[in-house]
This record gives C-alpha cells, structure tokens and sequence, in this order.
C-alpha cells in the first residue's frame, strides 16, 4: 500500500489533468516495486518457487546483503540491503568480511 497509491495517484493525475510527466512517476513506482517483489518476496524469502535453482556470484552476493541488513537490530548499526546494487564485500565469503573492513 506504501508504493500502491502514490504510483495509483500518479498515473490517474498524469493521465488526465497533468502534468503528463506523473503519469511516469507512476510507471517508475510500479516499476521499482515489481522489481522489490521479484527480488526481495520471490528470491530471497522464497515465498514463491520460481527462482529456487539461481546460484550465481551476483545472487549469492544479494543473499548476503540482505542477511547482514537483517543480522542488526537498531537503525545505527544496520546494513544497507542494496537489492540490486551490493557491497563488493558480499561478493565475499563471510569470513573474509572483516579482513577486507579492518584493512
């Protein structure tokens, strides 16, 4: 519902009294959350079964991002999950982490 009504409100308001140019605010939310619901609901959490047999660096990579964001509990200490765009650590074993943050 958070991504639903403004991109709603966007293409509804850009496609009849303007600017024309939210009705594209609207087709880049709608976007942006397909791509969160592929990536994120689908792959990650599995809650479909459709890319159950994708192992590649790039996945692997996405699965630890998002495995560090949800290892902290308090805002401060949080890691960006990134969804498309990872740290080149996680491209990393977890072992190798803080050799690579430590210096």
């Amino acid at each position: 519902m958070v991504f639903a009504i403004p991109s709603a409100l966007s293409y509804i308001i850009g496609s009849s009294v303007g600017p024309f140019w939210l009705f594209f605010v609207g087709v880049g939310i709608s976007i942006y959350g397909l791509i969160y619901f592929l990536i994120h609901d689908v792959y990650i959490h599995q809650r479909f079964k459709w890319f159950k047999h994708l192992d590649n660096r790039f996945s692997r990579a996405i699965l630890r991002a998002h495995g560090a964001h949800h290892a902290k509990h308090t805002k401060e200490d949080c890691e960006s999950f990134g969804l498309l765009v990872v740290s080149s650590k996680f491209y990393r074993k977890r072992s190798e982490w803080r050799k690579v943050e430590n210096g």
